[in-house]
């Protein structure tokens, strides 16, 4: 009978130890679990990081490429000649529509001249040489201040 005891608390205590055992082991399993999830994290973050950063680097290579073509076209806002332009008549259409039209940095494309505006306002009005309303015809009163911009460069070349 005390063979029996002996090898059932030889069991029990054999049961107990398996039992702290697998709850130790347990708890690592979730412990490498986490661990391994916060890798993962770190990794997928590291990942993005490094998307964004070459993305902004492609970015800033643009930009510098477009710096560099500036620098060349003459158009570093240190070497510009400016000319102060203020106009504030009222024209017929046609003639507002020309005026406007030499303004425009369109038309003006490949001249080495801009116009940087600052203010371009026009107003409908009615306008003729008499007093009646009959010999009244539509204008625009226009108000345009700015400034036409032509680099060193040019302002030299022009001189010589």
């Amino acid at each position: 009978m005390t063979v029996r005891w002996i090898w059932s608390l030889l069991a029990a205590g054999a049961f107990c130890l398996a039992l702290v055992a697998a709850v130790q082991t347990s708890e690592q399993v979730q412990l490498q679990q986490r661990f391994q999830e916060r890798l993962e994290r770190r990794y997928q973050n590291l990942t993005r990081w490094q998307k964004d950063h070459l993305a902004l680097q492609s970015k800033v290579q643009e930009w510098n490429q477009l710096w560099q073509r500036v620098e060349q076209a003459g158009l570093v806002n240190m070497s510009w000649q400016r000319y102060p332009v203020q106009i504030q008549k009222t024209l017929h259409p046609p003639e507002a529509t020309s005026l406007l039209q030499l303004l425009s940095n369109d038309v003006n494309a490949g001249t080495d001249f801009w116009f940087l505006p600052r203010l371009v306002q026009a107003t409908p009005v009615l306008a003729g040489s008499g007093e009646e309303n009959a010999s009244q015809r539509p204008a625009l009163q226009l108000q345009v201040q700015g400034q036409m911009l032509t680099s060193d460069n040019v302002a030299a070349k022009g001189g010589q």
